[in-house]
């Protein structure tokens, strides 16, 4: 009987027991789960200062405390109208070129200065360019230029861009460039462009 009694009263205490040891642990691991707030918050403040000393330093331009420049601003500078070659309306502004190509095929780029200021153009016209392999023509492009459509600070440069499909591996192809206006058509100038596929 002794032994039942003495096990009954492990029962009785037993609950008491763990609960108090249930307490203290929930104690401990709530206060484990909430340091990292506090060293947060501790590391912030200790960012917080080192930067008041860094921004009151004798390097730092403006700080928070100096209200002289804090209206002043910088206007922007006017940007300058872009500077082309010495070279006339309506004529290349480089060269044309070969900017790639494939197995049968070239892609060929010229630019034309088409006018310095919109004074330049007095009326509507296309700006035609052909590309000729062995005298016969293989590609044309047309670009409508009118007054409305040019730029009012600076030259206006058109760059005409074919594929043109050739027949050998090394070669030279013409392109022709024209200005076709209601009264008719006005060759301007050819150039030669030499190729390698």
């Amino acid at each position: 009987m002794l032994r039942l009694g003495l096990i009954l009263s492990l029962f009785a205490i037993a609950p008491v027991a763990f609960a108090a040891e249930a307490t203290n642990t929930a104690a401990v691991e709530e206060e484990d789960d909430l340091a990292f707030l506090k060293e947060g918050e501790e590391a912030a403040k200790q960012k917080a200062a080192e930067q008041k000393a860094v921004s009151s330093d004798a390097f730092s331009i403006y700080d928070g405390a100096d209200e002289e420049f804090a209206d002043f601003t910088v206007a922007p500078k006017a940007k300058p109208a872009p500077k082309t070659p010495d070279v006339a309306p309506l004529s290349a502004v480089s060269a044309a070129q070969v900017v790639f190509s494939n197995a049968d095929s070239i892609v060929v780029e010229l630019p034309v200065l088409v006018a310095r200021t919109p004074a330049d153009v007095d009326g509507d016209f296309w700006l035609v360019g052909e590309v000729f392999v062995e005298g016969k023509k293989v590609a044309e492009t047309r670009q409508f230029v009118s007054a409305s459509g040019l730029a009012q600070l600076g030259p206006t440069t058109a760059f005409l861009k074919l594929q043109a499909p050739v027949s050998a591996p090394v070669g030279q192809v013409e392109m022709k460039v024209s200005q076709v206006t209601s009264a008719g058509t006005k060759p301007l100038f050819t150039q030669q462009v030499k190729y390698r596929l």
